[in-house]
């Protein structure tokens, strides 16, 4: 099956809350877990009500020279109410490091001989030295989860620069669609937008911290179920053999006439 990273170059655009609700919305027919593999220290346990421990940090534990497929299941939790399982990684960031620095490797190699599980990875801020690059390298595809303002943009190109030579695919995951629509984000980072999902900093607020009911009808989680059957169809284990696949990005008009777009 599938490894997804999702990721961030700078700020909080909201990776985590975008992992949790594509997991929450990912067909019923496919089995989907979560890594937690933010070296800047994991936020999961505390918003989905779960412990700290069984985790990242228990698996470094037993993980120091090979991990099999199914040596994953002791550290996984789900949240009450949900099949979703968890890797859950440390709060604190020196912990979720070094877990990352004893783990990354072995349990990268194992989710992906996974055979019957989409594994969708929250790695923090996406840096060529993170803890998190050996998922990173292995992964299906990655995506950066960006608001299309210039002050998120603007640190894109560089990163895109220095990890496309070890990213199989790589794209974009917009929060919003102003002040810069997403066809000229695609443009200007010469990157391909793969989906937009809604600015809906309620419903993600709620979202984050586990508050789902009434949330199914809202434009975030509307938004996050057309995301996840475009990311499916981006991912390149979805594609039939010789074939191509086009995303066609929103025909989205700018803010007002007067904006201009991302230098």
């Amino acid at each position: 099956m599938s490894l997804l990273v999702l990721g961030s170059a700078k700020a909080s655009p909201g990776v985590t809350t975008t992992v949790l609700a594509l997991a929450a919305t990912w067909p019923a027919d496919r089995h989907v877990q979560i890594i937690e593999a933010d070296p800047d220290g994991g936020v999961l346990a505390a918003r989905q009500g779960v412990a700290s421990e069984p985790g990242l940090s228990t698996l470094a534990v037993s993980s120091r020279r090979s991990l099999a497929p199914g040596d994953l299941a002791p550290h996984l939790q789900s949240p009450a109410g949900s099949d979703i399982r968890l890797l859950v990684a440390p709060p604190a960031a020196e912990q979720a490091r070094r877990s990352l620095g004893l783990a990354g490797t072995p349990l990268a190699a194992a989710v992906t001989r996974l055979a019957d599980t989409d594994t969708i990875v929250d790695a923090g801020r996406l840096r060529p030295d993170s803890e998190a690059m050996p998922l990173v390298e292995s992964a299906d595809a990655v995506l950066f989860v960006a608001r299309p303002r210039l002050d998120e943009l603007q640190q894109l190109p560089a990163r895109l620069r220095a990890l496309r030579p070890t990213l199989a695919r790589v794209g974009l995951l917009l929060i919003g669609d102003k002040p810069y629509p997403p066809a000229e984000v695609a443009v200007a980072l010469d990157a391909e937008v793969i989906a937009v999902i809604a600015d809906d900093r309620r419903a993600a607020e709620a979202f984050g911290v586990g508050g789902t009911a009434h949330l199914g009808r809202s434009p975030l989680l509307r938004s996050v179920r057309n995301a996840g059957e475009a990311i499916r169809a981006w991912l390149p284990s979805n594609e039939p053999v010789g074939s191509s696949v086009e995303v066609s990005i929103p025909d989205l008009a700018p803010s007002s006439a007067a904006e201009k777009g991302p230098k």
